[in-house]
């Protein structure tokens, strides 16, 4: 082997490589700001902090319906009420409040407007690793609840939107190599392998909710089976993706072969 041809191959290598670390890099950056979707997110979050809220709430959960009547009486001239918090302040809106027929219905009202103050909540600074670095995860109800803020899912969509780009590049990149068709049924392998991750989903879901305490297990377990289906959906269609290109890659080496024999018995 040529000193050219081996370090083409070594290129070629690590370009397979870095392939399928963006792959994954893309998937997961996807799939998180997926999860961190307020309109996806919602539901579960305001199901953990109706049970874990309360201990810091100056009222508790156990008296709705009279909880609703005082709001509505405090309501009374008013646009707006706020429901005070060891944390940060909670605004209700009245003319809202006054259309809830239920004590649940006001339940959920409530707790979904902390969810909105803590999911927008203003953590100064603009990356969500940023945020760790400077310690500004706002443990709001006890968590960093950060992670589930509209700072983290613009953090995702900014990640997502890198790895796509250098996605493309090693594409391009590795497309550039001849033969073409071994290049793109390299691409297909790759998108290919790293799709079958969508299998494997169930078992580290399993795992990932054995680490979860058991009195949490309630509460927690539907937000890890929304997260582990967005990302089993998301392997599957890198799956997908990847058969396709690799067997478009297979059907164009066939075709080249044999148009160069084609070629070979005309010149005979």
């Amino acid at each position: 082997m040529s000193v050219a041809g081996f370090f083409k191959g070594l290129a070629k290598g690590i370009l397979g490589f870095l392939l399928g670390v963006c792959i994954i890099l893309l998937i997961m950056s996807l799939s998180l700001s997926q999860f961190t979707n307020h309109d996806s997110i919602k539901p579960q979050m305001v199901d953990i902090l109706s049970s874990s809220v309360g201990s810091n709430m100056s009222i508790g959960e156990e008296n709705f319906s009279s909880f609703k009547e005082m709001a509505a009486f405090a309501c009374t001239g008013q646009e707006t009420i706020e429901l005070p918090s060891q944390d940060m302040p909670i605004t209700l809106n009245c003319a809202e409040i006054q259309n809830l027929q239920s004590a649940e219905q006001f339940k959920t009202y409530m707790y979904g407007q902390i969810f909105d103050k803590m999911y927008y909540y203003n953590y100064n600074c603009t990356d969500i690793i940023q945020c760790f670095r400077q310690n500004q995860t706002a443990s709001f109800a006890g968590g960093p609840f950060v992670l589930m803020s509209k700072t983290a899912n613009d953090s995702f969509a900014k990640y997502t939107i890198y790895s796509l780009i250098a996605l493309i590049v090693i594409c391009i990149l590795l497309l550039l190599f001849k033969p073409f068709s071994a290049s793109l049924k390299g691409i297909g392998i790759s998108a290919t392998i790293v799709g079958l991750a969508t299998f494997g989903m169930p078992s580290i879901k399993k795992l990932a909710l054995q680490k979860v305490p058991a009195e949490s297990q309630t509460v927690i377990s539907p937000v890890l089976n929304s997260l582990f289906e967005i990302l089993k959906k998301n392997f599957m269609i890198c799956l997908i993706i990847g058969a396709a290109i690799l067997a478009a890659g297979i059907i164009l080496g066939i075709a080249l072969k044999e148009k160069s024999k084609g070629k070979e018995k005309k010149k005979k």
